[in-house]
């Protein structure tokens, strides 16, 4: 799929400059594109924009189902930061609800990928309520043209909801919590959050009156939204997907720490789900034990869902490197002292 950059974009609507793969191949007539993509305005993400108009903010707006888009590719928008200033624009109205392949940024792609979460997110739990009002109004609507008195069904409808409401507290107080995440966003269907001190793992549902967590051995926690609004939640999947794994290790006394470090570090050679976006990976001493050297390995892997398959692999990678190099892993273990000459060591009766 082919990426169009917008250059120059002027109030009149007049021209767009548009290029593909950095060379500039037409200028097309606004109105003409406006006419071929009609108004079908829906939506709206906020980025930060690379090349010269690097830290302004602009919004743009996504529009569905474009012959133009279709056949054009991902559209992104750029306006030069003096016609930002000179014209006071803040907003640029233009962009595309198709998905963004091949694309030199990665910045983009997260971006692709966070409005999907969203998008998965926040249509199922519009559906519901849509579903629940358009019941409510149609009955009310075929009551009344069957001659029945809806104004007294609505009055006793009210009492009614009244007592309901005075009964069903805790149910109300989850509902209104939903439509509180719905509305602020602390995480999308997909992202991995923690209730700290409560559970752990994957979003799979956001419902009315509760969320549905898939946990790391693949159980399902259904969850009161009250809760998650009441209680500290930790998002790992945002503002990005890199997780930050530690491996611990404690060897014996006597070894090059230069040397242990290397060895450490070079477990992570070639390996694709490591990055060095947030970090370049690293080896410390942390303390000294009674029974050794306590060194911890960090480093950030691309991915927060694979975080347990990654730890577990490299600690075999860790374990398998130190027996070929012949570093000793250290232990607790308890030394005996006599002063009886004759007295015999546990290891000594043991063997004989």
């Amino acid at each position: 799929m082919q990426i169009a950059l917008v250059d120059v974009f002027p109030s009149d609507g007049h021209r767009i400059k548009l290029e593909l793969e950095k060379e500039c191949v037409s200028v097309e007539s606004f109105e003409s594109i406006q006419g071929e993509v009609g108004y079908l305005w829906s939506k709206f993400f906020t980025v930060l924009l690379l090349g010269d108009v690097k830290g302004t903010e602009t919004t743009f707006r996504i529009l569905r189902d474009s012959k133009f888009l279709k056949k054009s590719g991902m559209i992104i928008a750029m306006v030069s930061r003096d016609f930002v200033e000179n014209e006071k624009i803040t907003a640029l109205e233009l962009g595309a609800d198709v998905c963004l392949e091949s694309a030199s940024s990665e910045f983009y792609f997260k971006l692709k990928t966070r409005r999907a979460w969203e998008s998965a997110t926040i249509t199922p739990f519009a559906k519901r309520i849509t579903i629940v009002v358009s019941v409510t109004v149609f009955l009310l609507y075929a009551m009344d043209q069957i001659g029945v008195n809806v104004a007294s069904i609505a009055l006793s409808l009210g009492v009614g909801s009244l007592a309901v409401a005075l009964a069903a507290q805790e149910t109300l107080s989850n509902i209104i919590a939903g439509f509180i995440i719905a509305i602020d966003k602390p995480f999308f269907v997909g992202d991995r959050i923690e209730i700290l001190g409560k559970c752990k793992g994957d979003v799979t549902q956001i419902g009315l009156r509760s969320t549905h967590i898939r946990s790391i051995d693949n159980n399902v926690y259904i969850v009161p939204n009250l809760e998650l609004v009441k209680n500290l939640i930790l998002n790992s999947s945002f503002p990005t997907t890199t997780k930050r794994i530690v491996i611990s290790v404690s060897i014996e006394y006597g070894y090059d720490i230069d040397f242990v470090r290397r060895v450490m570090l070079s477990v992570l050679d070639n390996e694709e789900d490591v990055t060095t976006e947030n970090g370049i990976p690293s080896v410390h001493i942390i303390d000294f034990t009674d029974s050794g050297v306590l060194i911890k390995l960090f480093f950030y892997i691309k991915q927060v869902h694979r975080e347990f398959d990654m730890e577990f692999y490299i600690r075999e990678k860790v374990y398998k490197a130190f027996n070929k190099e012949k570093i000793v892993f250290s232990y607790p273990h308890l030394i005996t002292h006599s002063n009886n000459p004759n007295q015999k060591s546990p290891q000594y009766l043991e063997k004989n």
